[in-house]
């Protein structure tokens, strides 16, 4: 028997970005090595912003684009990643509600942010 550490070492960043496509983006640090890093950080934004996982690509990997990445030990990732990206997924989607209500000439009720 034995207990495995989970969720360690402090902050993972990620970038989440919608283009004029509507294909979503995720860019960061956190590294795969054949866990499904892609998959469960696609679904997690995917679920947020309330699209389908496969629209959403994930880049990682990509330190010249995200200042801070660490690895996958001690089965972090979906952790901290995840959270990372569920927070930057759900801030990306209020600014886009929030935008659609502006052209809308509407405001966006408070359940939908």
């Amino acid at each position: 028997m034995f207990v495995e550490e989970s969720g360690l070492v402090g902050l993972d960043r990620v970038c989440v970005t919608i283009d004029t496509s509507g294909a979503v983006e995720v860019g960061t640090g956190a590294a795969s090595v054949g866990q499904g890093v892609e998959t469960v950080i696609a679904q997690i934004c995917a679920d947020t912003l309330g699209v389908h996982y496969r629209r959403v690509r994930v880049v990682h990997g990509q330190t010249d684009r995200i200042a801070f990445g660490l690895g996958a030990f001690g089965s972090r990732v979906t952790v901290m990643t995840g959270e990372a990206t569920r927070l930057a997924a759900t801030k990306l989607r209020a600014k886009a509600i929030a935008a659609a209500a502006t052209l809308l000439q509407s405001t966006p009720r408070s359940s939908t942010l």
